[in-house]
């Protein structure tokens, strides 16, 4: 079973949430970009890196990934949700989302993500009651309702 709960990431956690940032988007963005190269990637994180959104996942005071996310009036909004590669498909991931949920559900506000079209977290976010609403050339946009 875990215990998963969420910590303010801090300036020593940016290079090790890089690290599982760049091993779980290099496979992704290498098969549906083929202009992609790493400096790209390093870029992409550093653009979309906010640290203050920031928190680290923690599995029984373990840290085991990290999740960004954005806190409108209206809505809220999962940027990026990592977990370690070692902590992968254990259903850290699964409690990690529940957990982010509920703080969603509690406040009445539906939740909002984008997803790569190859990612295969996408069929896990339908199964979370996230339904596809708008798509780019590479992208899905999901949303749950409150």
């Amino acid at each position: 079973m875990h215990i998963i709960d969420f910590k303010a990431a801090h300036d020593s956690d940016i290079h090790w949430c890089l690290e599982i940032y760049m091993d779980a988007m290099q496979p992704l963005v290498a098969e549906l970009l083929p202009e992609w190269n790493v400096q790209r990637l390093k870029c992409s994180f550093e653009q979309s890196f906010k640290l203050e959104e920031v928190k680290i996942i923690f599995d029984q005071n373990k840290r085991v990934g990290w999740i960004q996310e954005q806190n409108h009036i209206d809505k809220v909004v999962l940027g990026q949700i990592y977990v370690h590669a070692d902590c992968r498909g254990g259903g850290i991931g699964t409690a990690a989302m529940k957990l982010f949920l509920a703080k969603a559900e509690k406040q009445k506000l539906p939740c909002e993500l984008w997803v790569m079209k190859n990612n295969p977290a996408r069929q896990f976010y339908l199964r979370l009651d996230f339904k596809i609403v708008e798509e780019n050339e590479t992208k899905y946009r999901m949303i749950r309702t409150a």
